[in-house]
């Protein structure tokens, strides 16, 4: 059993550099708010390995409770 794409189906050929354009622009988009993202993640793993080295009198002067230390570090984070 053969499978025949149909020509007809396709785009124009002069259709084609401009979907691509936008095909990859979106995809550098996507790619670059991934990368964003991931820094964040990152950045409040990072962060929270360094506080959770400190005593619970000094997290509590800073104003972290040792309970949610992960969530109030990701919430600092997100504002801007």
């Amino acid at each position: 059993m053969s499978r025949r794409m149909d020509v007809q189906a396709c785009a124009t050929p002069t259709d084609w550099p401009f979907q691509g354009r936008d095909a990859r622009k979106a995809l550098w988009v996507r790619i670059l708010a991934s990368l964003a993202a991931y820094r964040e993640r990152l950045a409040a793993a990072v962060l929270c390995a360094e506080l959770s080295k400190l005593s619970n009198a000094e997290l509590e002067r800073r104003g972290f409770a040792r309970g949610d230390l992960h969530w109030q570090v990701s919430q600092s984070l997100r504002q801007p």
